[in-house]
């Protein structure tokens, strides 16, 4: 899948690729973060990206999704949290 076609889809569309197999959480992490940081200078919509810890979710997500564990619906798929988040 390219990035394009990556960017284009839905949070259930990248659900859906992710569990069955024809995206891995890690990939449409890479490519939102690649996303964030090239309108990052202009849009100035993040106070912060932790991409370290990001792509790290990603790798356990893709690792508990490969033995059979899954979370939720949109378990592995890449999320932003508006500033008001509070957790």
């Amino acid at each position: 899948m390219t990035d394009t076609e990556i960017l284009e889809l839905s949070c259930t569309g990248i659900a859906r690729a992710i569990r069955d197999r024809k995206l891995s959480a890690v990939s449409a992490m890479q490519t939102v973060l690649a996303r964030a940081e090239a309108v990052q200078p202009k849009l100035n919509c993040f106070l912060r990206i932790d991409a370290d810890a990001a792509l790290e979710a990603a790798r356990l997500a893709d690792r508990e999704i490969a033995r059979g564990h899954v979370r939720g619906p949109l378990h592995g798929v890449p999320m932003a949290h508006k500033d008001m988040y509070y957790r």
